[in-house]
């Protein structure tokens, strides 16, 4: 598990340099660029002005909409309790520590338990195209 956290920390981490290089670039893709330093074997930077980084605290019972991404999502949560859904499957809980990754063009929810609140790390790539309300039934785990 040490091993999936960290993982997550360092894409969070790349991801957030990405998201403040956005601002400085033009609506352009760079191409990729050789790092040298602190590496062995080729590696390289590749553009990520696609990619943001977004920290939201929900209260108890607080939910997004159903929605989709362009790219992978990253869950991570930092403290309290969640739940999530990818539309037609089961409805699952999220506990800190418990990274969930999200892929492109699946549609899904995620918010906080009904009873307890929590604090979340979102890495996106892309963007989110929002769909709909999640029903109380739905949101329960009744759908």
């Amino acid at each position: 598990m040490r091993v999936v956290w960290r993982r997550v920390v360092l894409a969070i981490g790349l991801g957030s340099i990405g998201w403040v290089a956005t601002a400085q670039q033009t609506a352009e893709k760079r191409p990729p660029r050789p790092v040298t330093a602190n590496f062995t074997g080729a590696v390289a930077s590749l553009d990520a002005s696609d990619v943001s980084a977004v920290r939201f605290q929900y209260a108890a019972g607080a939910r997004s909409y159903w929605h989709t991404h362009g790219g992978n999502q990253i869950l991570v949560l930092e403290q309290g309790r969640g739940r999530m859904q990818i539309r037609g499957q089961a409805m699952r809980e999220l506990l800190p520590g418990q990274p969930v990754l999200l892929p492109g063009g699946v549609p899904h929810w995620h918010g906080a338990a009904p009873d307890q609140g929590l604090v979340q790390i979102a890495v996106n790539v892309g963007g989110a195209t929002f769909t709909g309300p999640v029903s109380d039934e739905e949101y329960r785990g009744g759908k």
